[in-house]
């Protein structure tokens, strides 16, 4: 759950009041009372305290998982990787990868054995020139691509054969599945509104490209700050979640009714209603990323069978907190992850999905843990400060690292959450 980077774009959204809700946004202007907008809660809606953070917390692999496998990604002609933008499962527990910067997007086995690309960067009907997000339709087993490029979707089978081509509306910042006839499609207004023209940030359309719903609407003659974004979905067994960033407000989403699910109350930390109103990105952001303020902000939901799990950026701080669904109050959280199972080594970015967190780690970074085991002086101060926290680096961890070291692909970490 480590964030590559965050997006931010100057987009300006509107909320309505229902009812005892408590807004967080402030209306600019609105005259119209049936307007098809979210809420930010409401009497069914589960509030999620988040305890108060101590700073520069370490949170232990051994607090969270019972256990870590590898999987070496095998690397030939088609399936090299670059970076690993999303990962996802198959119904037949195969991995679909996407590696955005180069275009490639690869199916391997649970061993790592490569399958077959998924389509092709080029300008022909059947290839994508420029492949910004990829989803795994797991209802109709089908690879989805977004083409930014071509402003539509293209459709593959997972043999990677092509099927056909959806051209949308809009320009999207995410999508996501819903279910086996519709899909959620997020807004990126690189479309230019005319003045009094209205628009929508979350619509739910069907696989020919027909709109369903629409949600959350957007004008540019209303001038609070609506901070826009991708990540913005969580598919799980559940449903699928929504959220934006700033946010405290998680939702979820059907066909025909999007309903705030979770509220995240950060206590002292909740980023004031009022900041919400600023009329420009520069505004906001220099309240929430001042030292002083400390406010917290949602970068990532999702949840597993026992923990709910979110990533939430502070001011400097990337932090993972796991609270108990059963007991709120039992929460981990920290800044620094800490692999006191067996292989040390941490991944640089993590995907969480149904009870398991996959994590991938790249080739240079085993080169470098390598570099630090073969270096007396810098593996000593290495041991050191592990044994500083009651860990020994036994001779099984330095056995992970050499068999990792043979990968010329990036690999895959797989840790199951007890």
């Amino acid at each position: 759950m480590i964030i590559n980077y965050i997006k931010y774009f100057k987009m300006k959204y509107l909320y309505l009041f229902i009812t005892f809700v408590m807004m967080l946004f402030f209306m600019a202007c609105s005259s119209s009372s049936n307007r098809n907008v979210l809420s930010d809660k409401d009497s069914l809606t589960t509030i999620i305290k988040i305890n108060e953070i101590e700073a520069r917390t370490t949170l232990k692999y051994s607090d969270v998982f019972s256990d870590i496998q590898y999987v070496l990604l095998e690397s030939k002609k088609g399936s090299i990787i670059g970076t690993i933008d999303k990962l996802e499962l198959t119904n037949n527990n195969e991995f679909i990868v996407f590696d955005k910067a180069n275009g490639n997007i690869v199916r391997f086995n649970m061993e790592g054995k490569f399958l077959n690309n998924i389509g092709s960067r080029g300008h022909s009907a059947k290839e994508y020139i420029n492949p910004e997000l990829m989803s795994y339709d797991a209802y109709n087993n089908k690879v989805i691509v977004y083409d930014g490029a071509k402003k539509s979707f293209l459709y593959y089978k997972l043999n990677g054969s092509y099927e056909k081509t959806i051209s949308l509306h809009k320009y999207i910042d995410d999508f996501s599945i819903i279910g086996v006839k519709s899909i959620a499609i997020y807004a990126n207004y690189r479309d230019v509104l005319k003045k009094n023209e209205i628009a929508y940030n979350l619509e739910i359309i069907d696989h020919e490209g027909h709109i369903l719903s629409q949600f959350d609407e957007y004008s540019i003659d209303w001038v609070d700050f609506r901070p826009s974004s991708n990540n913005t979905f969580s598919h799980q067994k559940d449903g699928l979640f929504f959220h934006k960033y700033y946010s405290p407000t998680v939702y979820i989403v059907k066909d025909d009714v999007v309903q705030p699910l979770y509220y995240i109350d950060y206590q002292s930390r909740q980023i004031p209603s009022e900041w919400l109103s600023y009329k420009n990105s520069n505004e906001i952001e220099h309240k929430i990323f001042n030292e002083k303020e400390k406010a917290y902000f949602n970068t990532f939901y999702d949840c597993s069978n026992k923990y709910f799990i979110k990533t939430i950026l502070g001011t400097g701080d990337i932090i993972n907190v796991f609270v108990d669904k059963k007991d709120p109050q039992k929460q981990l959280y920290g800044q620094i992850w800490f692999n006191d199972l067996e292989g040390i080594v941490i991944p640089s970015q993590q995907f969480f999905q149904g009870d398991k967190m996959y994590g991938v780690i790249y080739p240079e970074f085993i080169q470098q843990y390598d570099k630090i085991l073969n270096d007396p002086d810098m593996f000593n101060y290495f041991k050191n400060n592990y044994l500083k926290k009651g860990y020994i680096i036994s001779d099984e961890d330095i056995n992970i690292m050499n068999m990792l070291l043979k990968s010329n692909n990036p690999i895959i970490q797989i840790c199951t959450l007890k």
